[in-house]
């Protein structure tokens, strides 16, 4: 089954609220309330490229593929790309986690992962 996982972007990004996050940013409060808790039926291409700006990622990012036992027996299906492989994390509670004497060397280390993007 094919679908979105716009909660786990929230987490990577450190948004704790993605219903506020998204209304500061523009979007209506039932839309807002709507994504947060993947409570739509469909997103309109203009809001899933709106939400790709906003959280600097790509549609492939915010969906997931989870294959069902038949699916499974073949390894040359381009959805594979979307199985879950990455770890989930928070990316407020990692850096919560750094050590004050350590926050120097993390930002070096953020700042050389970003010039080789």
């Amino acid at each position: 089954m094919l679908k979105y996982n716009l909660q786990k972007m929230f987490r990577i990004r450190g948004i704790t609220n993605p219903t506020i996050y998204l209304q500061r940013n523009g979007f209506k409060d039932y839309t807002s309330y709507k994504i947060a808790y993947n409570e739509f039926k469909y997103l309109s291409v203009e809001t899933m490229e709106k939400l790709c700006l906003l959280l600097n990622c790509t549609p492939n990012d915010m969906m997931e593929w989870i294959p069902d036992s038949t699916q499974t027996q073949n390894e040359n299906i381009a959805l594979r790309k979307l199985i879950t492989t990455q770890k989930d994390f928070n990316l407020s509670q990692v850096i919560h986690e750094v050590p004050i004497e350590k926050m120097n060397e993390f930002v070096e280390k953020v700042e050389e992962l970003k010039k080789n993007l």
